[in-house]
């Protein structure tokens, strides 16, 4: 193993290690050229049903803008150093931020809990809508509830992620939705990138 490729598996077993253990964690990035300058809301919201298995979501990485005063706070959210922490013990569960908007969006959200484990009970829901300044017109989607992402957390550890059109010409969601691979994964990547360059490095030497 040259010291090149050394280094990238050494980088990148930093990267999958750095990843949390226990979690749903997935990359969002929402397309907000058109909302470039402006200022508005971003609304995070997280809930469940009184038999939904106990469940927390972390958003945290985020870029693309910058926050105008502090978030205001519903239910069972709090500000974390890294980024907002909510629960779904309440009823409604939301941070509600005044934001000047940049041309692409970006977070991390982390999801952990009981439900990921659960035999039974109702889902919980995650959900992000952008508003514009006053507050009253949600922006880039055509969903009735005004949400541009959805994420469905299903007893057992099932996610489902709904994007919706950003008009109502049926242009594609501004969404983009990406899993974060979780540690044990990589380390069965890494075994195997190890295992191919072992393999390679015999035949250079058989030739």
């Amino acid at each position: 193993m040259n010291a090149l490729t050394r280094s990238f598996v050494v980088a990148a077993m930093g990267f999958c290690l750095a990843l949390p253990a226990s979690a749903a964690t997935y990359q969002v990035s929402v397309d907000t050229s058109s909302l470039s300058g402006s200022s508005g809301y971003l609304d995070f919201g997280f809930a469940g049903l009184a038999d939904s298995p106990a469940a927390t979501s972390f958003v945290h990485a985020l870029s693309g803008g910058f926050a105008l005063g502090a978030p205001l706070l519903d239910g069972a959210a709090l500000v974390d150093p890294h980024g907002w922490r909510l629960g779904n013990d309440g009823a409604f569960n939301a941070v509600f931020q005044s934001w000047q908007f940049g041309s692409s969006l970006q977070f991390t959200v982390d999801f952990g809990g009981a439900w990921q484990t659960a035999t039974n009970g109702s889902g919980n829901t995650f959900s992000l809508k952008l508003w514009d300044g006053g507050a009253s017109s949600s922006q880039l989607t055509t969903d009735s509830a005004g949400d541009v992402l959805r994420f469905q957390l299903a007893p057992g550890g099932g996610v489902g992620v709904e994007t919706f059109a950003r008009d109502i010409a049926g242009a594609p969601s501004p969404v983009t939705v990406s899993a974060v691979p979780e540690p044990e994964s990589c380390a069965m990547l890494l075994v195997g990138l190890v295992a191919i360059l072992g393999t390679a490095r015999r035949r250079r030497a058989i030739r």
